[in-house]
């Protein structure tokens, strides 16, 4: 998800629309991360952007957690691989841990949890193993749970930014009457 899309695609703000975050007072809204068009879940947004940097860095080792659906199934000869959490190095990334959740003879569900979180890290890991993602849902981003929250909906998560370290500056006048 992002602010612009060149091909008319929903953006960030059309979500915000309906919702308090639209009125003008709250600054500009932006994405925390990214979601690309064919991924789903959890998007965190900001108007403080700055406190963030350190949250968002791969350096911050920042768990996020996803549920992938992989075609073909997982085959027997990558499962210890995958299990191991040592799928990602063979594509040039640190540990991604894998859980499975359930297998059909077509499709595997995974549980993949990681925290370099670099641009379509799921997805070149995958492709480097012969795996094409039909499904990628963010589930979790840090102490962040995406939970019961339907589609398009939106909650305000200022408590569990402050327990994850995330400091807002709070500027007053110090010119007395």
């Amino acid at each position: 998800m992002t602010l612009f899309d060149p091909e008319g695609r929903s953006v960030t703000p059309d979500f915000l629309r309906e919702t308090p975050w639209s009125d003008p007072s709250w600054g500009r809204i932006r994405p925390l991360g990214r979601l690309d068009a064919a991924s789903a879940g959890l998007l965190l947004l900001t108007n403080y952007p700055e406190a963030w940097s350190g949250f968002l860095a791969p350096e911050g080792a920042v768990r996020r957690r996803y549920r992938v659906k992989i075609r073909p199934s997982l085959r027997p000869r990558d499962r210890d691989l995958f299990l191991s959490g040592k799928a990602g190095e063979a594509a040039g990334y640190k540990k991604v841990e894998v859980e499975i959740e359930r297998e059909s003879p077509k499709s595997t569900w995974l549980h993949i949890s990681l925290v370099e979180g670099k641009n379509r890290e799921i997805r070149n890991v995958l492709s480097c193993h012969g795996y094409e993602v039909l499904h990628l849902i963010r589930l979790a981003f840090g102490p962040f749970l995406l939970g019961d929250i339907k589609p398009g909906e939106s909650l305000c998560a200022t408590g569990e930014a402050e327990k994850a370290g995330i400091v807002w500056e709070r500027w007053e006048s110090s010119v007395h009457p």
